[in-house]
């Protein structure tokens, strides 16, 4: 009876360890997309910015 009962636990020992490895890599996809979409949001902000801001410096020009 303890062999099996020691099998059975080191099944379900093996199981958590398996899920809990699956849920880490989850978790870690998840942060690098957040992450790459978070990056390429900023680059648009910034080059939409930087016309903006360069299309400001030319009317600023032009005012003086």
């Amino acid at each position: 009876m303890s062999i099996i009962i020691s099998v059975i636990s080191v099944i379900i020992i093996i199981i958590i360890i398996i899920i809990i490895i699956i849920i880490i890599i989850i978790i870690i996809i998840i942060i690098i997309f957040t992450l790459l979409l978070l990056i390429i949001i900023i680059i648009l902000f910034v080059v939409r910015g930087n016309s903006n801001f360069c299309a400001y410096l030319g009317k600023a020009d032009n005012y003086r």
